[in-house]
């Protein structure tokens, strides 16, 4: 038994030659939000406006060119899932458009998926989005309402999201894509107590789903939720899933299991 086989035991034949599921982050270390229930976002939480150095941002964004490689990589593996997201807003990465495109059209990889806050998904990116038939529109919202949308995201962008999902709801009918719309939230003590509320009223909106994602700290980099000790570490539970996790900068993540991500630039 090898190594790495010892390390992960739990990984099937088929995930120890290729991983079922490749995240890729787009965008390292910027967000038009300030999430409290990510490091990101805590990050921006002293931020006053979101005015950029986008000079300074390319640097930070992974490269269309070096998505192709990515993408390349992953032709004739048909049970494996494209997740892109990034620590921080996918969408900032102006080449978000052609990477689904070249995935979808050019590699033929059967599942894409995107990690968004819904911000700036606008009728311009969802059309194009949908046109280049990304299969999973995966929204992070935390809400259901204007008060608890800001107390959780630190925007006041609640009707920006909603107008944008309900958009894209209407605009997936009129292209006859059958691209599926998940909402989501995370779930820890104090969104107990809202989660039917929330699950019902994006599900009337049209949303496929509405999903509940368990909270973690990021192995200590958030504060622990109540019903953990002080000392306690919770992973990202993506790390379980045989996924790998490719970045835009030199940076790793860690997990209860001890795998790191790989890293992209030098």
């Amino acid at each position: 038994m090898s190594s790495h086989e010892k390390d992960f035991p739990f990984l099937t034949k088929e995930e120890r030659e290729f991983p079922r599921m490749v995240q890729v982050a787009l965008v390292h270390n910027y967000c038009n939000a300030r999430c409290y229930r990510c490091p990101i976002g805590l990050s921006n939480s002293n931020v006053q406006k979101f005015n950029y150095d986008r000079e300074k941002m390319v640097n930070e964004m992974l490269p269309l060119d070096f998505f192709k490689l990515i993408a390349d990589n992953m032709k004739g593996h048909p049970r494996t899932i494209l997740r892109l997201h990034g620590r921080g807003e996918p969408l900032l990465n102006p080449g978000i458009f052609d990477m689904v495109s070249y995935a979808k059209m050019e590699c033929e990889i059967p599942v894409v998926t995107m990690f968004t806050n819904g911000i700036l998904l606008d009728e311009n990116a969802s059309s194009n989005l949908l046109v280049s038939h990304l299969d999973v529109f995966d929204i992070s919202v935390d809400a259901h309402n204007a008060e608890i949308y800001f107390k959780n995201r630190g925007t006041n962008n609640w009707n920006r999201v909603l107008d944008n999902v309900k958009r894209l709801v209407d605009l997936r009918e009129k292209i006859h894509q059958e691209s599926r719309i998940i909402v989501s939230a995370v779930l820890d003590e104090e969104f107990e107590s809202e989660k039917e509320h929330f699950k019902t009223f994006w599900e009337k909106l049209g949303a496929d789903a509405a999903i509940l994602r368990p909270y973690h700290n990021y192995a200590g980099r958030l504060p622990l939720s109540g019903q953990h000790g002080e000392n306690s570490y919770t992973p990202c539970p993506q790390f379980l899933t045989g996924s790998r996790l490719i970045q835009t900068v030199k940076s790793t993540c860690v997990s209860m299991t001890g795998m790191m991500s790989m890293s992209l630039a030098g």
